[in-house]
């Protein structure tokens, strides 16, 4: 997939990544569901990151990677864990 895009668009100026949040409090959560959250949060972000970097800095100028919350993120409840 990575190829494609790059073949197709020839460079990539922004990377943009998107997390989640867990629907339980902390209090509530069991230890499946934190691993989810951790591997979409944190590996999710490494994986897509580690396949375009060599791309981008060979550009010369990088570009840009973010991380995009979930919108429930500014709405969340006594004890719940932004994601």
């Amino acid at each position: 997939m990575a190829q494609d895009l790059l073949k197709e668009f020839g460079h990539l100026d922004i990377l943009s990544t998107r997390r989640i949040s867990s629907d339980k409090t902390f209090v509530k959560m069991d230890h499946a569901s934190w691993r989810k959250v951790l591997a979409i949060n944190l590996d999710g972000v490494f994986n897509c990151t580690k396949v375009f970097i060599d791309q981008m800095i060979q550009q010369n100028y990088g570009g840009w990677s973010t991380s995009l919350g979930h919108r429930t993120d500014r709405q969340l409840r006594p004890g719940q864990l932004p994601g």
